[in-house]
């Protein structure tokens, strides 16, 4: 197994800090030539599964404009630049209130390794309690539930929730949990 060799690179599109395309001429390791593969370079992004006190699990629900529906997903949101830690835990903060001494990384997910270079940084929560109200940004509209660790199954069984993310950071917390 080999890597491709880039024989040209150049940027198709710029729209920096949120994505930026370049597209590449490529030599696979076998001769072939692809003359336009194109390579997303999003920021990463950071998700925690937060669970309160009295075991439930913080889901977020927002409205989600690339596929134009609203959707249920565990708290998160795009980098900025700073520590993946820092930045999920004021995420958590602003978008629900609620806050955790009890913070542990489980994974750094690749979203899209075909055409993508980000990653999801995932986290998990504990014993996290309510101490304020929200603090959204201007675009952002949340409404903060809380369900069993059962409901969340049920949840994803039925399609209510989609987002892989999120559905790969409960069940790999979760694991964690029943260790």
């Amino acid at each position: 197994m080999s890597q491709w060799k880039i024989e040209e690179s150049k940027v198709v599109l710029d729209a920096s800090p949120f994505i930026v395309v370049r597209q590449e001429r490529c030599i696979l390791p076998n001769g072939l030539v692809i003359p336009d593969y194109n390579i997303v370079t999003e920021p990463d992004a950071v998700v925690a599964l937060v669970i309160t006190e009295n075991k439930n699990i913080i889901l977020v629900e927002q409205y989600k404009h690339g596929i134009g529906e609203i959707c249920l997903e565990l708290p998160g949101g795009l980098s900025e630049g700073d520590a993946p830690l820092a930045e999920i835990q004021r995420e958590v903060l602003e978008e629900t209130g609620y806050i955790s001494n009890n913070w542990q990384h489980l994974a750094s997910y690749i979203n899209n390794p075909t055409r993508a270079n980000n990653h999801t940084h995932a986290f998990i929560a504990s014993n996290a309690r309510k101490i304020s109200e929200q603090n959204l940004d201007p675009t952002e509209n949340i409404i903060v539930h809380t369900l069993s660790i059962s409901d969340v199954f049920q949840a994803i069984q039925t399609g209510q929730i989609r987002a892989v993310h999120t559905i790969a950071t409960v069940f790999q917390g979760l694991a964690l949990l029943d260790d």
